[in-house]
C-alpha cells in the first residue's frame, strides 16, 4: 500500500488500512504479515503492528521491516 505524499498526514492511509483489515477480518483471517519500508514502520506501529524481523531489499535500497498484527 502506498500513499501519495501530499495526502500523508491527513487520515487516508489508516482509512486504506482499516478498511483492509476488516476485508481480511471478514474473510476469515486471524492476522496480517506485511513489509513495511523504514519510513512506514512508525505509522504501522501506530496501527497495532509489531516488528517480527527483516524484511526484503526493494531495488536493493529501501530496507524494509516485516510486521504483524492479530486481527
Amino acid at each position: 500500500m502506498a500513499t501519495e505524499p501530499d495526502w500523508r498526514g491527513r487520515g487516508v492511509g489508516r482509512a486504506i488500512l482499516e478498511r483492509l483489515e476488516f476485508l481480511a477480518r471478514n474473510h476469515g483471517a486471524t492476522s496480517i504479515v506485511l513489509n513495511a519500508r523504514e519510513e512506514a514502520v512508525g505509522f504501522y506501529a501506530r496501527m497495532g503492528y509489531r516488528i517480527r524481523g527483516v524484511g526484503p531489499m526493494l531495488f536493493g535500497v529501501i530496507r524494509h521491516s516485516r510486521m504483524q498484527r492479530p486481527l
